[in-house]
């Protein structure tokens, strides 16, 4: 069954998945908030049982740095030992291409 779902980040090679949460998210659609969060847990398990890696992020988290490195290990391969306040371009290698300038 193919279903189509809107995430807020999808990177295909790494199978993971980012999604901002909020409290907007609670008043889309049916505007019930109790009803969003249940469609919500069923379409993040659906994605789960697709193979793919949910990382969700809160709006606070959003200016901090840990939730960051859970990206960057979930889209990179370590070489070597990695600290959690390594440099991430001499502590990973990235399969993805390098943003052009």
């Amino acid at each position: 069954m193919r279903r189509d779902i809107r995430v807020d980040f999808c990177h295909r090679r790494a199978r993971l998945i980012i999604e901002i949460d909020g409290i907007g998210k609670l008043y889309l659609g049916s505007g019930v908030p109790r009803h969003e969060l249940e469609q919500e847990r069923r379409r993040e398990q659906w994605l789960r049982d697709q193979g793919r890696q949910v990382i969700r992020i809160s709006w606070k988290e959003l200016f901090e740095e840990a939730k960051f490195y859970d990206i960057l290990r979930a889209t990179c391969r370590p070489i070597g030992r990695v600290s959690s306040r390594a440099v991430a371009g001499n502590s990973y290698r990235c399969s993805a291409a390098p943003h052009p300038q």
